[in-house]
């Protein structure tokens, strides 16, 4: 037995099942976020437990870890290392996963590639793992690894949890460009190129993160690509669409509940 929920125990072949239920087949490609913990109380050790996982989301898709050339499926796994944006480092061998420990065993097995982003970056086996190679200047760009998830009819799948979001809407606020969010920009400043965000490239305001030499503090300011001016940046105008966030919705698989209402 796999793990143990509201006093029923469930096995490997009923995640396999719950997954088949879900149009799970042999030849897919999936992408899985996971609250493992979410699925109950674990009955087995960790990596026989996190083997076991691993094995039936590969099985399913008709991949096998320890044969890549001869596997018809993609899992895809995600990896993130958001202590990127502090420390600037990211190591696709040693960088640990900052999102869940499934991505953090995954990505050590034999044969699973390892994408290029250094902050959203996903654990791949199988036969398309090769289509998501390559570098994207932006996480969510039209050359990043959503929109090639996109391209190759990836299934997204929520293993554990109905609340855990996926990764996948923040693209797709990107394509429809949300005023909730900024989003990157090349601009001049003081005759030197830098990288800075905006709501609107029809805007003339640019931010930037930056170091008051007057008073040795880091903080965002607003830059004015017009007027060339400067001032501090104060996040009110965000909250102003705090609630739309919530209002994006994306179509996912979750396997969480189906398995609850399988079985």
């Amino acid at each position: 037995m796999l793990f143990e929920s509201n006093h029923q125990k469930y096995s490997k072949n009923d995640l396999m099942a719950v997954l088949k239920n879900a149009s799970i087949c042999s030849g897919n490609s999936i992408c899985v976020h996971s609250e493992l913990f979410g699925l109950g109380k674990i009955l087995k050790t960790k990596d026989e437990f996190l083997n076991d996982i691993i094995s039936a989301l590969c099985s399913c898709v008709g991949a096998d870890i320890h044969k890549p050339k001869s596997s018809l499926g993609t899992v895809i796994v995600p990896t993130f290392t958001y202590d990127f944006c502090k420390s600037g480092l990211y190591d696709k061998k040693n960088s640990r996963s900052e999102v869940g420990i499934l991505g953090e065993y995954f990505r050590k097995l034999p044969n699973v590639y390892r994408s290029d982003d250094p902050i959203f970056n996903f654990a791949i086996f199988g036969k398309d793992a090769g289509k998501y190679k390559g570098f994207s200047l932006s996480c969510f760009g039209e050359q990043s690894i959503f929109k090639k998830m996109i391209d190759n009819n990836v299934k997204f799948i929520t293993l554990g949890t109905t609340d855990t979001g996926c990764t996948l809407v923040h693209y797709c606020e990107e394509l429809l460009q949300v005023p909730y969010r900024y989003y990157k920009t090349t601009f001049d400043y003081n005759g030197e190129k830098i990288d800075g965000y905006t709501f609107d490239e029809g805007s003339s305001f640019r931010l930037i993160y930056g170091l008051n030499i007057l008073t040795g503090e880091k903080s965002f300011y607003l830059y004015d690509i017009n007027e060339k001016t400067v001032q501090r940046f104060y996040n009110d105008q965000v909250l102003i669409y705090i609630d739309l966030v919530k209002k994006c919705k994306i179509l996912l698989l979750s396997c969480a509940a189906a398995l609850f209402a399988l079985f």
